[in-house]
């Protein structure tokens, strides 16, 4: 009965680094994108999804990169990965965050 156990410790110390660097991508994106470096912090966010395409905190990643397109004026695309976000994540808590991503910097397209 004991063996039934023994595997989840491990898988845990893995899954913990994952998460640590997980993490640290992310921090490296948000800080670039608040010291005005938004092509830096959309490399990071590229780097994450490389490393971590089913990453734990990829809903994060997604709405970091739908912010950096917005700063970066890439409204298009930003709106394009904004809907993505909203289909694949409906009920996720960072809805509201998406839906105002790009407000200051849409309001002027009539189309």
């Amino acid at each position: 009965h004991a063996r039934i156990g023994s595997p989840a410790p491990r898988a845990t110390a893995a899954s913990a680094d994952t998460l640590q660097a997980e993490i640290a991508l992310l921090g490296e994106a948000h800080r670039a994108l608040n010291s005005g470096d938004a092509a830096g912090a959309l490399a990071h966010l590229s780097t994450y999804r490389e490393r971590f395409p089913h990453g734990v905190l990829r809903e994060e990643r997604d709405v970091e990169r739908v912010l950096v397109l917005c700063r970066l004026g890439r409204d298009a695309e930003a709106r394009e990965a904004a809907r993505a976000f909203l289909r694949s994540h409906p009920r996720s808590p960072l809805v509201p965050r998406v839906e105002r991503a790009c407000a200051g910097s849409s309001s002027g397209e009539g189309r």
